[in-house]
């Protein structure tokens, strides 16, 4: 039903990033990897600014049309050759018109294009659900709250059938690279998932200090960092050879990662109601503008600091429950604090947070008021239908930022609460 759900929705809207993205998949489509971030002469307007694997998702949205064409015109084949009454299919056969010719607006790119893009983004959302229904079974806890709310809350099909963001394509990968950092046997299997996770979406990049405190608490040896490591590595490179004739290490620390992140001057934030909201108020300030001497890029990197303190405070061994929480204080509160964060940046801490609903059902009301916040920012940033309240409601906006804060800071109690350690015969840390 989730997934039928989201199929029939997905044509409601495209956003500008899905036809920029299929713009990339269409050169490789036609000329292959090789030479994707160097080619310049692009209709958007935008060079390809997102890590190689996920451009290769996109290259697979076109491979994944043309497989879904060759299917669907067999069906056809085998409706009239059999006489099996075609005028009764009449609306399939309008249907595989429009997928296979429909274009978005007056551009070349097709409607289909852009759907098979999504589909994979929603695929992921059933993925994810799956393995909340796996860990809810494995608690022993009923899993039907925790499973609807992954499949049915506006948060989730929003990203993923309106706007076709990969945020929980990553997720995917990001979440299970840290449930194996609580397992002695099958923790050097982490790194790699962990490079995964990146390669689709860069912004896992945030939890890489509290990923490597994890690591020395949880006791793992430095051999099975360095074997993790070195197949990351490995795979990274691999990836990243496929789009270059160069040395792909130099490449990757030169051309490519100009590209993907030093695209545009960053700003306090980016449509994200988080702390930065209430002082921007979406005037798009830089976030090189000094607030008491500093800039606001660097007060996010003190916040930042403190915040990764407390999170490492709430890392326990063997206990895979302080291994979410701690995921969810730095991942929200990173995007909560530090300057140029996206809307969507605050996924893997918001998402974090159901899974430790799991273990303390307390905090899955909290969850739910922070992804309808959250939804209501997606909705914001790109509007299916916009009005001018959605528009002009600043005011209304900034609260939702404040309980954004508030909500937070009431979180990151209880889970000090819940998960410091207590010293021997005396007071608690």
């Amino acid at each position: 039903m989730a997934f039928l759900f989201r199929l029939v929705i997905s044509p409601l809207a495209t956003h500008g990033d899905l036809t920029t993205q299929a713009e990339w998949g269409a050169w490789m489509y036609a000329n292959g990897t090789r030479g994707l971030y160097d080619w310049n002469q692009w209709i958007s307007g935008y060079w390809p600014n997102h890590p190689p694997l996920i451009s290769l998702v996109y290259l697979w949205a076109y491979q994944f049309h043309s497989f879904l064409m060759m299917c669907f015109s067999n069906i056809g084949n085998f409706i009239a050759l059999n006489r099996l009454a075609p005028t009764k299919f009449i609306w399939f056969f309008n249907f595989v018109r429009w997928f296979g010719e429909a274009r978005y607006e007056n551009t070349y790119f097709l409607k289909g294009i852009v759907l098979s893009i999504k589909f994979m983004m929603m695929v992921a959302d059933m993925v994810l659900a799956g393995i909340v229904y796996y860990w809810c079974r494995a608690k022993r806890v009923d899993w039907k709250k925790y499973v609807v709310a992954m499949l049915f809350l506006p948060f989730s099909w929003y990203l993923s059938a309106i706007w076709g963001q990969s945020d929980q394509l990553s997720f995917i990968f990001l979440v299970l690279s840290f449930v194996l950092l609580n397992s002695s046997k099958k923790s050097w299997l982490s790194p790699l998932l962990f490079a995964i996770a990146v390669n689709l979406k860069p912004t896992g990049l945030i939890l890489v200090p509290l990923y490597l405190w994890i690591w020395y608490k949880q006791r793992h040896s430095i051999y099975k960092l360095f074997l993790g490591g070195g197949l990351a590595y490995v795979f990274t490179i691999y990836i990243v050879s496929l789009f270059t004739a160069k040395p792909p290490l130099a490449y990757l620390l030169g051309e490519m990662t100009t590209r993907i992140f030093m695209t545009i001057k960053p700003l306090l934030h980016t449509n994200s109601f988080n702390f930065w909201y209430l002082v921007d108020n979406n005037r798009g300030i830089l976030a090189e503008t000094k607030y008491l001497f500093l800039s606001a890029t660097s007060w996010g990197y003190l916040f930042y600091f403190f915040v990764s303190l407390v999170s490492f405070s709430v890392v326990r061994y063997k206990k895979l429950e302080s291994i979410l929480a701690s995921v969810f204080v730095s991942g929200f509160g990173g995007w909560l604090f530090m300057a140029n964060m996206h809307e969507r940046y605050v996924y893997a801490g918001l998402v974090s947070l159901l899974f430790l609903s799991i273990y303390k059902s307390k905090y899955y009301k909290y969850f739910v008021f922070l992804s309808t916040i959250f939804f209501v920012n997606i909705f914001w940033a790109f509007p299916v239908k916009t009005s001018p309240f959605i528009e002009n409601a600043i005011g209304f906006y900034r609260l939702l930022s404040l309980g954004n804060i508030v909500i937070y800071i009431i979180l990151v109690r209880m889970i000090l609460k819940d998960f410091r350690q207590k010293r021997r015969g005396a007071g608690c840390l």
